[in-house]
């Protein structure tokens, strides 16, 4: 185990029920956001994110929301801009997943410019996702809920 508490990449070796590194920090990085734990939560996204493949992008892109999330208590303003470009990358905007986590986990002071920015961004989410043919869900109308 190394000195901040994490499994080094070198001891995990390829199985059925091991996880790559990437996927290693996907998860912590999600725990750390969790736990409100963001000085750390910013540290393994920028691990994490350095891993993966740019081709990658829907793992990146929960990743990068993880990180929004972490940054939002020290600059909320820099948090927008890294949530919005979790949105942006090529190939992600109708996962699912990504919705979901983009609607629920991601939520800047209510009334500040933030908020609004990111309530059209994700209206704009929904608007592209409907008129790709995806099927309405309490996921694109969360006041249904």
């Amino acid at each position: 185990m190394q000195p901040n508490g994490t499994i080094s990449p070198r001891l995990i070796a390829p199985s059925v029920l091991s996880f790559p590194p990437e996927r290693l920090g996907f998860y912590q990085g999600q725990g750390e956001v969790a736990l409100g734990r963001h000085e750390a939560a910013l540290a393994t996204t920028a691990e994490t994110l350095d891993l993966y493949d740019p081709a990658e992008r829907i793992d990146r892109a929960l990743v990068t929301l993880d990180q929004a999330v972490a940054l939002i208590p020290q600059d909320s303003s820099e948090a927008l801009k890294v949530a919005l470009s979790a949105l942006t990358l090529p190939a992600t905007r109708q996962g699912a997943s990504l919705q979901l986590k983009a609607r629920h986990l991601v939520h800047f002071p209510a009334s500040s410019p933030q908020d609004h920015d990111w309530q059209e961004a994700l209206r704009s989410l929904t608007i592209a996702a409907w008129q790709s043919g995806h099927t309405p869900t309490a996921l694109d109308n969360p006041a249904s809920e």
